[in-house]
């Protein structure tokens, strides 16, 4: 699934961009949200090792976790049951008991993610994508361009999404 189309991108941006180019431009800018959050936000399955904490909770590489599948330490299985899920973590639901200590000790199955993207990640993927475009123009450092009778556009460092990116700031998963 990607997180708009070429039809969307192409409204967006009224501009009707070759379908190839489009695309790299969209891909492009998935990747800029993917790093920026941390993770992918779509509706993936993970098989993943983590180094246990010593701690009553352990951070998991993608968020929001839907179902979580199985739950090993040290190759025993551990009745899923006995933890809650909370955006990128799992907690155990017994507030005694915590993960054992070790080096990729314990494995984790579960699948996060969003099924339908929320519509703010689509809107700042068409965003980057179109900045992107503008920059294949020959528009990269212009301040501002004039279009004769149509007025005058400004550009502000189309090479910098932060601004665009800061609307994500909830979904993040921000590393320790």
């Amino acid at each position: 699934m990607a997180f708009a189309t070429l039809a969307e991108y192409n409204a967006y941006t009224q501009k009707f961009d070759d379908d190839v180019l489009a695309a790299i431009y969209l891909g492009s800018a998935e990747d800029v949200i993917k790093a920026y959050l941390g993770y992918n936000p779509e509706s993936l399955s993970y098989d993943e090792r983590l180094d246990g904490s010593g701690a009553r909770r352990q951070r998991l590489a993608s968020k929001p976790i839907i179902a979580l599948t199985s739950v090993e330490f040290d190759g025993v299985s551990q009745d899923v049951a006995d933890f809650y899920l909370k955006n990128e973590w799992l907690t155990y639901s017994d507030t005694s008991k915590t993960f054992p200590r070790g080096d990729e000790n314990i494995h984790v199955t579960y699948t996060a993610g969003y099924a339908v993207l929320p519509e703010v990640i689509k809107l700042t993927c068409l965003r980057i994508a179109a900045l992107m475009s503008t920059e294949a123009e020959g528009n990269i450092g212009i301040t501002s361009k004039s279009f004769g009778d149509s007025g005058t556009r400004t550009f502000i460092q189309t090479t910098k999404y932060d601004r665009y990116l800061a609307v994500l700031n909830d979904f993040r998963i921000t590393r320790l």
